[in-house]
Parts: C-alpha cells; structure tokens; sequence
C-alpha cells in the first residue's frame, strides 16, 4: 500500500492536473450526458408497484352503495349555502347529519391576522370535524378523509359533492366493524387556512410565525394520523378523476399510497389522470415518449415552484402522506363517471389504509411520475443531478490546481490574502441576510413606515424595497476600484470559492426538491463551467474591442439569470402557457406577434408584486422554503458572480 507522498500518489496528481486542462471538455460531455440520461430514463421509466404488502388492495371488496344519499344531501346542502356568505357554511346542520349517526362532532374556531400593512386585516374561520372510533383498536392510529368547503359560487368549483359523499361514506363506515383505525371526517373553512390550523392544533405544534395564526384547543382527538385523504369533487359525474401529490416545498407522498388510489379508481373503471394525462402505451414510441415527458416535466415544474397544488400538501409537512383527489365538473363525449364508482374507489382505498400494519416507510419518498403507472426513483434521477452538477467540481479542482502551480512556482506572493479572496462570498451572503431581514423590519416591526406609507400596497412596498436592493448591489463593484487589486492566485481562489458555493447550493437543494435543483443546474452549470461566466475579469491590460463585447455579452446573461428576472421570465412563460388561445397560436402572422407578446409581457409585469408577496406570505405562514433559499443562498450565488466580473486582476 502506498503512502501519500510515494511516487504512485505524486503519477495520480499529475495524471488529474493533465486531466484538468480539458476541464471544459469534460464539463461539456458530463453535462450532455446528464441530459442524455434524463431523456433515457423518460423512456424507460420503472413500473410502479406496491411495497407494503400489508395494504392489500385486492383484497378490500367495495360494498358502498348509498349514493343516492349523497345526491340528496348536495341539493340540501346548496340550498343552505345560498343562506350563508361564501367563508361560512351550514355548520349546525352537518353538525346534526355527523352526530345522527353516533360520531363525535366539533368545532373548531381559528382567526388569522395578517402581518403585514398598516390595518392587519383578520380573518376568522371554523372547522368541523367528526371523529368515527375504531371498535377493533384503541384509537391509536387514524385516518383522515378532508374536504375544504366551497359553496356553488366559488369561482374555484364547489365542493359540495365532495362533503355529500364524505357524509354518505361515513354513515355507511359506521354500519362495519373491521376497522382497526379511527375516522377523522374534516371540513374546513377557508381552504388551507382551516387545514394548518387544525394540524397545528391537532400535532400540537406551532411555526414560528405561529402567532399571526392562532386557534382554539380541539376537544377531541383520535390516533396518530397515518394518512390523509383530501376530497375536492366538484361532480358526481366527472369524465375522470386527477391525483394530486405535490406538497409544500416540493415534498411528496409516499409513493405507494398514489398506487394504492390508482389501482382502487382502475378496478372501478375510474379514469386516472395525473397532470392530465392518463396512462396507455400505444405502437408510436415517439407519441409514448412525448406523452410521458409531458406529464414528468409538468410534475417537475409543478414541484420546483415549492408550491402545494392541494390541501393534501400541509399534511406532507408533518410528515404523514397524502393525496388529492380533485373530479372537475366537465362533460366529456364518451367515458362518465357515477356516484357509486367514486364512493367505491375512496371506499377501496380507505379500506387499504385501514389495513396497515405500520406507517408507510417501505416504499419512495423521492421519485418523479412519468406516468400514473411509471416512475423514476431517487437511485436513478440523482445520477442525472450528479452528471450535470460535475462540471462545478471539475472546474473547482482546475481552479485548485491552478493556485497549487503558481505557489510551486513563486513561493513567495507578497499580494496573496486569503481573507481578500473570501471577502466577496461573505459580502453576498451579508446582502442575502440584509435582504430577507429588512423585507421582514420593514412589513412587520417598523410603525413608521406604516404611518408614512399606509396607503401604499403591501406588494408593491414589498417590490419597491427588492428593487432598490437590487440596484445598490449592482452597484456595489463599484467599490471594488478603491479595494487592492487580486493576483491570479486570489482571483483563481475566489473562483473556486464561488464555484463549490454553488455546487453546495444546487447539492443541498437535490435533496429535498430535485426538480428545483435540476432547473437551476441547467441555468447555472453551462455559464459557470462551459461558458465560464465568471472569468470575464477587467485586466489592467489595455483590452480590445472583442474582450469588451464578449465581457458585455456576458453582463447582460448575467443580468438575465439574476432572481428577480428569471422570476419575470417564469411569469412570462406562464402567462402564455395559459392563454386560452394557445392551441391556435400558429396560425398567427408575424405582424401580429409583437402586440401578443407585449400583452402577456405587461401581464407579468403588473402580477409580479402580487407573486413575490404571495411567496412571503407562504413563508410567514405555512413554512415554505422559497423566498429564504432565494434570499440566503441563490442570490448570494448570483452576487458573487456579479462581483467577479468587475475584479481586477494584476
């Protein structure tokens, strides 16, 4: 065995430090193939199957057949609703219709102040919950079947069926004795408003925003809640029925729990779909491969966005699983639906559940759909983020060996300082904190600005203090004429600096959202590696026009990834994705583009203030992660990057 200064380890050195000058070779190719293995995968995907054999979901026969109930109490219930505004519902009445049936029935009242503005506005709010006691076991583990409430005029869709069915399940529940689970039936108000607050109430737990958000204790509790099953049926006769996953910061279910709705609905011949597509393999592996890209890349936007696309999504946070299941209140042409298969298929999959022997731990928590029947696991989409993500770590070490070269060579560099290397990394990272803390100061604690600026909207105050950020650190390199100039060494070095910042960044974000990860790999891996974006160094050198262009070119690219304009683009891209004449945009002219264009880009505009706020508002009250990443650690990366195109090198 050789030791770390034998001949053999000194042969490896030189063989990597070889190896280094075609840096931006390899960096090209690991990239490509990343993206090579991606488009694989899409093609191959694994087939999904069920882990847990203790669910046994050919085993729970579906007996529910009282669907007119249902029916008769959504008409009861919309004649209610008309009596009540739209964030209260017939409460006294459900309570009736849940205790006839021997449930414990509560109430649970919660208000809502908001932080920000100067006249916090509240809003107050109820939940009704029933709690159906399992005769076989000792209300030590439970289920929880949701529904937020929505009357007829909500222009989300009402969620009436969703209750009426709730209801007629339950009544029929209670009629069996095989349940080894207790039934927590919940309505809430308010859409997510009423679900964090019960499952802060219920978990005991609060956020540490918990004050702007307070409710009353429960009175009564079940079991540990194992899953949670949330209902958002706007019909009884939907041309399908869509699954829902996405949780805050993109967080999933446990996958063998999506398996377990899918193959309940298709044993009912309940059409599946997930982001709208359903799954069927036809003879045209071109269509097959398009379709399933379709649906990955719509899950994989979905969930870079941190963004629940449901209900379900705040149960994810307290690590239970769970899932939606929305039925949209369409006509189709051919396949409908009925009442009784949809009562069946929640039966079915209730009754899966119940079957459980522990909580579900034997199947993935880190995958992506390409299909409601494929997928692809950790073990094979981490091997993509790691091709693509290597072109950091090759550069850093070209980097690294750059700086050993030149201190074999000048042993002594009277210009070296280190601390002057790291000074713009932590200078981005101060700004970050300065960034995130003032937008806090400024919305919550500073009365001042309150009394001074009251009938500014929240949002465009919000916007305004991003802005003004903004230009101070663009402005910032400016400073940097008055600093001592780098050497190669220290330039090199605050290169690599820069260079595993990022790689720690995107690394760290893979493991817990690795849609996000990817997309900001994909921006940011090409100019840092490939391209090297952040070697277009001002030299003392008198510099020809080409290096000037090339080092505006690289400017204006820089300019266009910061966070605040790539948040603008994603809004662009949006706006015209939902264009309800997308489908016949080709048959446009050219003359006619520039004033469609114009019109989405002014769209995105004027709801960017409103967006930005909305993600501030998701942190302060349901945790998520979005605007603390972008603020602490993408635009730190972005400022570091921008900081080095203005150093000087001697």
């Amino acid at each position: 065995m050789s030791i770390l200064t034998s001949d053999d380890h000194n042969k490896v050195t030189t063989f990597i430090k070889k190896l280094m000058k075609f840096n931006v070779f390899i960096s090209l190719i690991t990239y490509l193939a990343g993206w090579s293995f991606f488009v694989y995968l899409i093609h191959e995907p694994q087939k999904t199957s069920f882990h847990d054999n203790s669910l046994l979901p050919g085993l729970a026969s579906r007996e529910f057949v009282a669907v007119n109930q249902a029916e008769h109490l959504v008409h009861q219930l919309a004649n209610l609703s008309a009596e009540f505004p739209e964030k209260y519902f017939p409460v006294n009445f459900l309570r009736k219709q849940f205790e006839d049936i021997g449930l414990e029935v509560y109430e649970h009242k919660f208000q809502f102040k908001y932080p920000f503005g100067y006249e916090q506005s509240t809003v107050d709010g109820l939940n009704l919950y029933a709690i159906f006691r399992a005769p076989r076991a000792a209300s030590t583990e439970s289920i929880v079947i949701s529904a937020p409430y929505r009357s007829p005029s909500n222009p989300n869709g009402s969620t009436l069926p969703s209750i009426a069915l709730m209801y007629s399940l339950a009544k029929f529940f209670k009629t069996k004795n095989y349940w080894a689970k207790d039934i927590i039936y919940l309505i809430s108000g308010n859409e997510l408003l009423g679900i964090q607050a019960w499952l802060q109430s219920y978990q005991g737990l609060e956020n540490r925003f918990g004050q702007y958000l307070e409710s009353d204790v429960l009175l009564g509790k079940a079991g540990a809640i194992q899953a949670a099953l949330n209902l958002e049926l706007q019909s009884f006769s939907p041309p399908y029925v869509q699954v829902k996953l996405e949780g805050l910061n993109g967080q999933l279910p446990n996958l063998d729990l999506f398996n377990v709705a899918v193959e309940l609905c298709n044993r009912e011949a309940v059409p599946v779909l997930y982001h709208g597509e359903s799954f069927y393999m036809t003879e045209n592996e071109w269509e097959n491969w398009k379709r399933k890209a379709r649906t990955m890349i719509s899950m994989m936007v979905t969930q870079a966005t941190m963004l629940p696309t449901g209900a379900h999504g705040l149960f994810q946070k307290y690590a239970i699983s769970a899932i939606t299941l929305e039925a949209p209140d369409r006509r189709a042409k051919y396949v409908m639906v009925n009442g009784l298969q949809l009562g069946r298929s929640i039966e079915g999959i209730v009754r899966s559940l119940n079957n459980m022997m522990e909580k579900f731990n034997r199947s993935f928590y880190f995958y992506l759909l390409a299909s409601t029947r494929r997928f692809i696991s950790i073990s094979s989409y981490m091997i993509v983020f790691g091709l693509m993500a290597f072109p950091l770590a090759c550069r850093s070490l070209f980097y690294y060996f750059q700086i050993s070269n030149r201190q074999q060579i000048t042993t002594i560099d009277d210009n070296f300082d280190f601390w002057n290397s790291f000074k713009p990394c932590v200078l981005a990272h101060l700004f970050g904190l300065l960034a995130i803390g003032i937008v806090s100061l400024v919305l919550t604690r500073l009365s001042i600005f309150d009394m001074i600026l009251y009938d500014i909207p929240v949002e465009i105050l919000t916007f305004s203090i991003f802005i003004i950020l903004a230009i101070i650190s663009l402005n910032l390199p400016a400073l940097w004429t008055a600093l001592p100039k780098k050497s190669s060494n220290q330039y090199n070095l605050q290169s690599m600096v820069t260079l595993l910042n990022t790689l720690l960044l995107l690394t760290s974000i893979s493991l817990i959202n690795i849609s996000l990860a990817i997309a900001l790999a994909s921006i940011y891996v090409p100019l840092l590696s490939i391209f090297s974006i952040q070697d277009h160094h001002r030299s003392t050198e008198n510099s020809t026009w080409l290096q000037r262009l090339c080092n505006f070119i690289k400017s204006m690219i820089l300019l266009l990834i910061h966070p605040i304009t790539l948040h603008l683009i994603c809004l662009f891209g949006l706006s015209i994705s939902m264009d309800p004449d997308l489908n016949s945009l080709h048959k446009l002219s050219f003359n006619d583009w520039p004033s469609l264009l114009l019109k989405h880009l002014k769209r995105s505009i004027r709801s960017q203030p409103r967006t930005m706020m909305n993600f501030i508002e998701d942190w302060y009250l349901f945790d998520n992660w979005a605007f603390p990443i972008i603020s602490l650690f993408l635009y730190p990366v972005w400022l570091q990057l921008w900081f080095q195109s203005f150093t000087t090198v001697v």
